[in-house]
């Protein structure tokens, strides 16, 4: 064996009885470490928790004057172990205020009592542990009654159809009013309420969207979103034959159009195809348009109320015509 061995051999035989007796100190430490720590965590302790405050259900018709407490800091008393495990464990921590009943006609303050904010603190902790105090333990709260208004709801945004395309009815918004609160000198600047922009492109089916409420600065709504339905339908072109009227005709007078009548031909939705008649549309030439003295024509207009007809045309244009004198007795 070559010297240099010898000299690791040796160097290794002399270590090893110093590393083994560090390894030993070192578990004896941990261990007496952790019981030290069991200890430490038996004995009775004392901590503070924070819980975020929520007030909840404040009616729409009042808002709050003053600001309410964010926070309230909690001190207890408990077993360091319990105390611990609460910590980790704990996820919410927040205390709701319900605050439906608490606002009357009068407006007079109010107060959340220190009995009542002691609850709703026993309700987030353990039942053993002890509630030394809290910061803050009463609150007010100051208030004042709103103005109210109902508005009706407009779509903001743009819309397109796909070619061939068309809107099978209004668009319809639910809800289309809105209750809206505030004072009385932002409420008389407002007249409706807008949704947030919606923008759409080649529509081919009918489309619902919930949009929010794009809210104006110092006015609570009854409600935040409102649904938006597009009803789209392809459109098909129709034809009917209309009878010609006169209007503004003499009672002396009576006419003859050459033809009497009309073909009317438009767009109309698939779902309202069939439930399209002559009666939908009036067809008619003006005896005050008349003018004798030219060739015996008259421009033919055709009018309808339905407001699913789209795109009239109308064959022919304009129509000879009779006059005749009736007899009278």
């Amino acid at each position: 064996m070559s010297d240099r061995r010898r000299t690791i051999f040796r160097q290794r035989k002399i270590r090893a009885p110093y590393a083994r007796e560090v390894l030993i100190f070192l578990v004896f430490i941990i261990i007496s470490t952790f019981f030290w720590f069991l200890y430490a965590l038996s004995k009775p302790r004392v901590s503070d928790y924070q819980f975020n405050l929520v007030y909840k259900n404040i009616p729409n018709q009042y808002v709050v004057a003053n600001d309410l407490q964010k926070q309230i800091t909690v001190k207890v008393g408990d077993v360091g172990i319990s105390l611990l495990l609460y910590q980790l464990l704990q996820r919410d921590k927040s205390i709701e205020i319900d605050l439906s009943r608490r606002f009357n006609s009068k407006e007079i303050p109010f107060e959340i009592s220190s009995k009542e904010l002691q609850d709703k603190i026993k309700q987030k902790i353990n039942k053993n542990t002890e509630v030394i105090s809290f910061t803050p333990n009463i609150i007010g709260v100051e208030f004042s009654k709103l103005f109210h208004k109902k508005l009706p709801v407009r779509m903001l945004g743009n819309v397109t159809l796909y070619q061939q395309y068309t809107y099978m009815g209004d668009i319809i918004i639910s809800p289309s009013y809105i209750d809206v609160y505030g004072a009385k000198q932002i409420l008389d600047t407002v007249s409706y309420i807008d949704t947030k922009p919606i923008f759409l492109k080649d529509l081919t089916e009918t489309a619902e969207k919930v949009l929010d409420v794009n809210k104006l600065r110092g006015l609570k709504y009854s409600v935040d979103r409102v649904k938006v339905k597009i009803p789209v339908e392809q459109f098909t072109e129709k034809a009917l034959s209309v009878i010609i009227n006169a209007k503004n005709l003499p009672k002396t007078v009576s006419i003859k159009t050459f033809p009497a009548s009309v073909n009317v031909t438009f767009l109309v939705g698939l779902s309202q195809y069939d439930k399209i008649t002559e009666g939908d549309f009036e067809a008619y030439v003006d005896y005050d348009s008349f003018n004798s003295n030219t060739q015996k024509q008259a421009a033919v207009k055709v009018v309808t109320t339905n407001d699913k007809i789209s795109n009239i045309r109308v064959q022919p244009q304009s129509v000879e015509y009779i006059l005749e004198e009736l007899i009278t007795k």
